[in-house]
């Protein structure tokens, strides 16, 4: 069956690549499980502290230390995370859209252009792809488990749901995501 080739001159921002990053992190990887498990097991534990502190045991001081640091160590973790997140956006000049690179579907795979003049394509036949995952402002398009092409909303030659079809044409059902 012929597909039509589809064209997406990407334009993304600060918030787009914010928006991956946290998708990419935190749902996808899955990162945010550690810091979380480890809190409430600080704060359980910071609990039974103060359920057993009877004024001599120093029970309401392990409980108020482990309170804080279950509490602190994730919070700094996240603080870190998303500040290091707006210090690469903007290290990427991204305070505003800008033209970052180019896709194109084909029946034989994806073909990234950066924008860099005399940059070179970037080909991945379709069986090399990992896998697309649809939000509800990108898809984001994985061409190997660590490396995503954020495809925001409105920008390719076709409708948003004609790309996702397209995805749907040439990969199989496992690798297609699609946030309800």
């Amino acid at each position: 069956m012929e597909h039509k080739e589809i064209e997406i001159p990407v334009r993304v921002n600060s918030t787009d690549f914010q928006e991956f990053a946290l998708f990419d992190t935190m749902h996808r990887q899955g990162c945010w499980k550690r810091p979380v498990v480890f809190s409430a097991i600080l704060i359980v534990s910071a609990c039974i502290c103060f359920a057993l502190n009877n004024g001599e045991n120093q029970g309401g001081l392990l409980g108020w230390v482990l309170l804080i640091v279950g509490v602190g160590l994730p919070l700094t973790y996240f603080l870190h995370f998303f500040r290091s997140v707006r210090i690469q956006a903007k290290k990427m000049g991204l305070d505003q859209k800008r033209h970052v690179y180019t896709v194109r579907l084909t029946g034989e795979g994806v073909n990234c252009r950066p924008a860099v003049e005399d940059a070179e394509a970037v080909v991945t036949s379709w069986d090399q792809v990992a896998g697309a995952w649809r939000q509800p402002d990108a898809v984001y398009l994985y061409v190997q488990t660590d490396r995503a092409y954020i495809l925001p909303n409105g920008q390719a030659n076709v409708s948003d749901d004609e790309l996702w079809a397209a995805l749907g044409n040439y990969l199989p059902a496992d690798r297609l995501h699609e946030k309800k």
